[in-house]
């Protein structure tokens, strides 16, 4: 006769190997030029709230559904198509609009109900224009806001009334965001923005309009390892990870430093 305790375990390790098979069978399903998309080289990727996956390339913004790509490219001649074929960064609004960041095509807006795209671009007559038409990055904040990272032109922020109010690195001050080449921008779990530029990390204090820069300081190991910033994220956990050109780092709430 089986002893009780030994009963117990053997009924524990039948119900643990229910509950966890012993192997999963995991595939993956290769989207292609060959099955429609413009171009293999995907620089970013949205997935809106309707469940359609868009992906940005080098050729055009694609839309999949699971099953087919609906290709969007420029159309000489034709200014409610995309502005530039080169899509470096998607977000949605909460109206359903797409905003798709364009290298060369500046800030383009998609209508879904007339197929159409606005287009924000840099006008050198018009200061309050976006800053630049080589649109890195973008950031939908909880608050709806648009906020528009490019390559020579710092940072824009849509203002209510449309107009765009920018920030930009100014020599000798301090509190100016650090650099003109804006590559991420990040909400954290605080509503507060952060922007990685090529010269360091900063976070934005709206009320003012001024930033708290986070630089490397080789005489400080808690400093951020590099100043080239490529990417941020804030996770569920309330903490800020930052991508950089010599790797991950971790920002510690609570001394001001940096885990490498």
């Amino acid at each position: 006769m089986v002893p009780y305790r030994l009963l117990c375990v053997l009924l524990l390790l039948f119900h643990t190997f229910l509950a966890y098979p012993q192997s999963e069978h995991l595939s993956f399903e290769h989207l292609g030029t060959a099955q429609g998309l413009s171009q293999s080289n995907v620089i970013c990727t949205l997935q809106d709230s309707r469940g359609f996956m868009w992906f940005g390339t080098r050729e055009g913004l694609n839309r999949y559904d699971g099953y087919t790509f609906t290709v969007y490219k420029n159309k000489l001649g034709d200014d409610k198509s995309l502005a530039n074929n080169m899509v470096n960064a998607i977000v949605e609004d909460d109206k359903g609009y797409l905003w798709i960041g364009t290298w060369g095509g500046g800030l383009d807006r998609y209508d879904r109900r007339t197929d159409q795209f606005v287009h924000f671009k840099h006008y050198p007559s018009d200061p309050s224009s976006l800053s630049s038409n080589l649109v890195l990055s973008l950031l939908r904040d909880s608050r709806g806001t648009i906020w528009v990272g490019t390559e020579d032109g710092g940072l824009n922020r849509m203002d209510s009334s449309g107009r765009w109010i920018h920030y930009l690195y100014q020599p000798g001050n301090e509190h100016s965001l650090p650099g003109d080449y804006v590559k991420a921008i990040c909400e954290d779990s605080d509503h507060q923005v952060w922007i990685g530029t090529g010269s360091g990390l900063a976070r934005l204090d709206q009320r003012t309009g001024t930033f708290q820069r986070f630089v490397h300081d080789p005489g400080r190991p808690e400093s951020i390892n590099t100043n080239n910033i490529s990417t941020l994220f804030a996770d569920s956990h309330h903490r800020l990870w930052i991508g950089t050109s010599s790797g991950l780092e971790l920002y510690d709430r609570a001394t001001g430093g940096f885990r490498h």
